[in-house]
């Protein structure tokens, strides 16, 4: 996987992680997730439409 890609890849995870964590409902086994835009440090947005059909990790953690 190209570097770029699999950056973009973990800022969205952590845009994803940091939305689930404000009250987003409950997932259910199964479903697709809702639809989501993350805008990058870079300025460039992407969605996770974008990302269909690629497997994408989400890695929670803490410090």
């Amino acid at each position: 996987m190209m570097p770029e890609l699999a950056r973009r890849i973990r800022l969205a995870l952590l845009a994803v992680a940091a939305a689930a964590s404000m009250g987003a409902a409950k997932p259910q086994v199964g479903e697709l997730a809702p639809p989501l835009e993350m805008t990058m440090i870079d300025g460039s947005k992407v969605t996770l439409a974008q990302l269909r059909g690629q497997v994408v990790v989400l890695n929670f953690w803490a410090t």
